[in-house]
């Protein structure tokens, strides 16, 4: 009698995801996991029922954001960040500013019409600038956080100025406005080169000094203009995941984030997490 043997499928890896990470960077993620050697299977569940699959021990790992109000997990979860939805606020090549506050940027882009600053001159520009109107802008494609983040960050969830532009793309944003216009542009990632735009310094306060977009200044939180996607996963159960969990903390998925307009950890901050997790059961 011939003998048969059973083939005996290696378990599925789920990582449940916020839903506001997007299906196009759901399949590159997926795509880069696929070397791991692990069946790995990347899900947009929302970060609400994403954290209870987790603790349910229906999925391994959670790419997750929480509100600011919402508490992170707790033992027996590890929770780091691993990259950052951020807004940035560029401006014409040619404008004399280098930096802007967030008080300032509430003036501009605010409701309030006590502190609204209207020209350039308003925020200390001289020159040929100086006269010229601020046209304040937000570059939102459909599902895009930088409206919200703005909101949270700068004006206390108030709502903006009836007088900002809302458009979905750059090419939209450049039909409506004028080329000599004056404007000030929130979106989530730096617009092409050939745009001749250039990406503002922002400072919490007046007092403090300000901090460029750069992958360290956003992880400390020294760039304000943030929002976290936590890594979220069980530290009992770290060892068995390690060749996922390494996969997404290296350079290629670094660039898959950056890719999706985000910005990932630095690379000696990765290097850290990946340490923290491979001696957590020693």
């Amino acid at each position: 009698m011939a003998a048969t043997s059973l083939a005996i499928a290696a378990p599925v890896v789920r990582i449940v995801a916020s839903d506001l990470l997007g299906e196009k960077w759901a399949t590159a993620m997926q795509r880069e996991l696929a070397g791991t050697g692990q069946a790995v299977s990347v899900e947009l569940t929302g970060s609400y029922r994403g954290g209870q699959e987790l603790q349910d021990g229906k999925a391994q790992i959670g790419l997750l954001m929480f509100s600011p109000t919402e508490k992170l997990p707790e033992a027996p979860f590890f929770a780091t960040p691993i990259a950052f939805e951020v807004v940035v606020v560029e401006v014409p090549r040619d404008l004399p500013l280098a930096e802007l506050t967030l008080e300032q940027l509430a003036g501009i882009f605010g409701a309030d019409r006590q502190k609204n600053m209207q020209r350039w001159g308003d925020l200390g520009v001289v020159g040929p600038w100086q006269t010229r109107p601020i046209a304040p802008h937000v570059l939102a494609p459909e599902g895009a956080l930088t409206g919200p983040i703005f909101r949270q960050q700068v004006l206390g969830r108030r709502a903006m100025a009836a007088t900002v532009g809302v458009q979905e793309d750059w090419a939209a944003l450049r039909a409506r406005v004028p080329a000599d216009a004056g404007i000030v542009v929130l979106t989530a990632a730096p617009v092409e080169a050939a745009a001749g735009l250039k990406a503002l310094s922002i400072a919490r306060d007046p007092a403090a000094g300000a901090f460029a977009l750069t992958a360290e200044n956003v992880y400390r939180g020294d760039y304000p203009l943030r929002w976290p996607v936590y890594l979220v996963l069980r530290r009992d159960a770290a060892r068995p995941l390690l060749p996922v969990v390494r996969e997404l903390l290296s350079a290629d998925a670094a660039e898959r984030w950056r890719e999706a307009g985000r910005v990932p950890l630095p690379e000696s901050v990765r290097a850290g997490v990946a340490y923290q997790l491979e001696v957590l059961e020693k």
